[in-house]
């Protein structure tokens, strides 16, 4: 009996073994499927946040874009992953439009700027593409102060021989264009 009784215990002990081995590895596959689906709605939520704040940073950058663009600064288009100036750079005054007349070999840009004081311009030609001009409007009717305008040119300038002239509240800038590049060339095999 004895030993029925050790045979037996040992059977207990180790169906109990099996029992807790079956039950703990069962216990693991629910906690393993739990831990997973904890994870896949913390995913869930982590995709949702970050979507959130993807279109607050695009509604940011979007309204700096804006106040950079009218204060006169460069914004960056991460669309084409260009910089690029705005074309009035009034500062959100209102300016003036230029007219600007292609005659073949030059550039004739003309600007209304009444109540501009003659030596307060400053004129420049930036990237041979660019028309640069700053000035200010003193003691005249509103709008009153600083202004810079950039304006792109419908060609390329030559480096030299711009000229400027002031008269009855037009500004008349010459600009000569460069020499046109040839658009394709033959390349010789040696």
């Amino acid at each position: 009996m004895k030993k029925k009784l050790t045979i037996t215990l040992q059977s207990f002990f180790l169906f109990s073994l099996v029992a807790l081995a079956y039950g703990d590895n069962q216990n693991q596959k629910d906690s393993s499927n739990t831990a997973t689906e904890q994870a896949r709605q913390d995913y869930r939520q982590f995709a949702q946040q970050l979507k959130t704040l993807n279109q607050q940073y695009k509604q940011i950058t979007g309204e700096m874009s804006k106040v950079l663009k009218e204060e006169g600064f460069p914004t960056y288009n991460e669309d084409t992953g260009e910089i690029g100036w705005s074309h009035d750079l009034g500062g959100g005054k209102p300016t003036s439009a230029a007219n600007i007349e292609d005659t073949g070999d030059k550039m004739i840009v003309k600007l209304d700027l009444p109540g501009v004081k003659k030596d307060t311009f400053r004129i420049k030609i930036e990237n041979n593409k660019w028309l640069h001009i700053q000035g200010e409007r003193k003691d005249a009717a509103p709008p009153q102060g600083s202004f810079e305008r950039l304006i792109e040119l419908p060609a390329l300038a030559q480096d030299k021989g711009t000229e400027a002239k002031y008269e009855d509240g037009v500004l008349t800038v010459t600009i000569l264009k460069a020499p046109n590049m040839k658009k394709e060339e033959v390349v010789p095999i040696k």
